[in-house]
């Protein structure tokens, strides 16, 4: 795993929001790319999908903190509630979360799954935005594990406005698993679905098909090679 860098960039935005990242023209995937999805191409929020004031809201896959960052602002009324496992892209988080000087944002380094438990996140060198259960080869650390109904347990929330989640194929465990009820409570999820063979249950119209089930309508679905995003809707 990368070790905390010694200087961090900063990102600056007109409405006075600042992100630090790592500016590294080596990785395969740098810190700018899961930014620019965020504020620039808005690839969570497309017209008419938009985070509301009073908003709860939940970041499975937080990273460095764009999408808390930018849900913050938007749900000033509301509460976001963001996950990062990686020891290092949390510790940045927190450094955003804190210069931005964000109130409403509950952050914990842990990783959502369909299990309570504790697991092996593999590290991606190339891609500090990549850890996934289901690579092989890179660093791997033990991470703890909770499911996407204990968030809404322990945080004693009746109604989620926005879940978002980009956790590298663990969204297909966490959604197949997780209870009717839960479903009931959540209005709308944007994800970034992944497309690997060594993915279990990895089908994303399998996918899109379950999420019909539970009364939820496709506002937005643009694969991409081995990855799309996916926004649904629920009307309460």
């Amino acid at each position: 795993m990368s070790r905390f860098p010694e200087s961090l960039s900063t990102r600056n935005f007109p409405d006075g929001t600042i992100i630090l990242y790592r500016e590294d023209l080596q990785k395969r995937v740098p810190d700018e790319i899961p930014i620019n999805e965020v504020w620039i191409r808005q690839d969570y929020t497309p017209p008419g999908f938009d985070i509301e004031k009073s908003d709860m809201v939940i970041d499975i896959g937080a990273h460095i903190g764009a999408f808390t960052i930018y849900s913050a602002k938007r749900a000033g009324g509301g509460f976001v509630y963001s996950y990062e496992p990686s020891p290092i892209n949390f510790a940045i988080l927190q450094r955003n979360v804190a210069i931005n000087s964000l109130t409403n944002v509950h952050l914990c380094q842990m990783a959502i799954a369909s299990d309570t438990t504790s697991r092996q996140l593999t590290f991606d060198e190339t891609n500090d935005a990549g850890a996934s259960f289901f690579s092989t080869g890179g660093v791997t650390e033990l991470v703890h594990c909770i499911r996407l109904e204990d968030i809404f347990e322990a945080n004693a929330i009746a109604r989620c406005g926005f879940l978002k989640m980009d956790c590298e194929g663990a969204e297909y465990e966490i959604l197949f698993s997780t209870p009717p009820d839960i479903f009931k409570r959540i209005r709308r999820i944007a994800l970034e679905y992944h497309v690997r063979s060594q993915i279990p249950n990895c089908d994303p119209n399998a996918l899109i098909d379950f999420l019909k089930g539970h009364g939820y309508v496709v506002v937005k679905n643009k694969p991409k090679t081995g990855l799309g995003i996916l926004c649904v809707e629920r009307k309460f």
